[in-house]
């Protein structure tokens, strides 16, 4: 029996290959870019282009189970984020190729949501057992639910997502694996029968997220969000924060807050962001944050809010915890682990809410110590050691 994982992009990718490849299965990966050859030189080129590469490793991973070819890492350092789905698409159809023409020959074939449906379809007429590893829910629920939330805010729903080649995928899956209830609910009713379904949940780089927050040196509060579209809830933050900026201030003992947007917003929430009428001791920027740097964004922060309307399990949300923030998010983060009252808050996500929970979690300021040593106990239980030791149970348990 042998295992092939293939995915486009990184993601936890790395990490579910190796965790089958400790199982004792032999198990190789096949990935556009991997800091192996002329890519572990290229990964000491100070700036974005050796932070990229350095990424795309496994400390552990045995570099002989890599396939990735230079060529496809060539493209895929320069390809522009516009051009990122034609990639996606391009690799597939030729991992696929691969495949049907019996150059690589697996048993068992492990793939990332829908990334990748050509190659699950070649794979699949070869008589390869596929093991589908469920990232997102996008069920018919879940896009229902981003709807009714949108059309209260006034907004159109727009479905960018087709669910099509996921649901092949799940029809041919006799392995699903998913990182929490929220996920494993998405998938509900739309998997073959007798399929194995199996939650592992990720877990978090605790040598990199470590830190303990220093003493405060100025009066500033600091939010941290990831809140920068429409799905993350991005407009729904905006609009809370604008309803409640005076009644905040009076729970700040003079403090200034500052509230800092992680990543690029989408046209919505940069037109709530410009429009917003706040008073000067609330500033609310937006910033761009490599993941290798996000430690120290953690490091300068208090608090962690993040209002989404649909994830899987939410990576950023875990390394916030690891880094001692307590937390403000929604249930749709897919954070089993989280325990509202105790670690923060949870909110539903609508305005009402969030403006609520906001205020609560600022009257009760003396329990973030408190909270921030629950959230780290938390996530200390969540490593990747451990999310690559439940993937060598899910093959030891079903594949060997």
């Amino acid at each position: 029996m042998s295992i092939l994982v293939a995915h486009p992009l990184k993601h936890h990718a790395f990490n579910l290959a190796y965790g089958c490849e400790a199982s004792g299965v032999p198990t190789q990966i096949i990935t556009p870019l991997y800091k192996k050859g002329i890519f572990e030189y290229l990964s000491k080129v100070p700036g974005p282009l050796g932070k990229k590469i350095q990424g795309y490793s496994h400390p552990k991973l045995d570099d002989n189970n890599v396939i990735a070819p230079m060529c496809w890492g060539i493209k895929r350092i320069f390809c522009p984020n516009r051009k990122i789905i034609a990639f996606q698409v391009s690799f597939d159809l030729y991992v696929a190729k691969l495949l049907s023409e019996k150059v690589i020959r697996p048993k068992v074939l492990v793939t990332l949501q829908d990334y990748m449906p050509k190659t699950v379809e070649a794979a699949a007429k070869q008589g390869v057992l596929i093991w589908s590893d469920q990232i997102l829910n996008r069920s018919a629920r879940a896009r229902d639910f981003l709807k009714k939330n949108l059309k209260l805010a006034g907004l159109e729903y727009i479905d960018q997502y087709s669910e099509f080649n996921n649901n092949n995928i799940l029809g041919v899956a006799k392995i699903v694996t998913s990182p929490s209830q929220y996920v494993e609910d998405g998938i509900e009713g739309r998997t073959r029968e007798g399929c194995i379904k199996v939650r592992v949940p990720y877990g978090v780089d605790a040598e990199k997220f470590s830190s303990v927050n220093p003493d405060k040196q100025d009066k500033t509060i600091r939010i941290l969000a990831r809140a920068n579209n429409v799905r993350k809830g991005g407009h729904l933050l905006m609009a809370a924060i604008e309803e409640i900026a005076e009644e905040l201030l009076g729970h700040v003992d003079g403090f200034k807050v500052e509230i800092n947007i992680i990543g690029i917003l989408d046209a919505v929430v940069k037109d709530k962001l410009k429009r917003i009428n706040l008073p000067s001791e609330i500033i609310i920027s937006s910033k761009i944050v490599p993941h290798v740097e996000m430690a120290d964004e953690f490091l300068k922060s208090d608090i962690f809010v993040m209002p989404s309307l649909s994830e899987g399990m939410s990576l950023m949300c875990l390394e916030a915890m690891q880094m001692g923030l307590p937390l403000v998010v929604t249930r749709e983060c897919g954070l089993d682990c989280f325990r509202s009252g105790e670690m923060g808050l949870i909110v539903e996500p609508t305005v009402s809410s969030i403006s609520v929970a906001m205020i609560e979690a600022f009257k009760r300021r003396s329990e973030w110590p408190a909270w921030s040593q629950e959230c780290k106990k938390t996530a200390d239980l969540l490593s990747w050691d451990s999310y690559e030791k439940d993937i060598s149970q899910v093959c030891c348990n079903n594949i060997l």
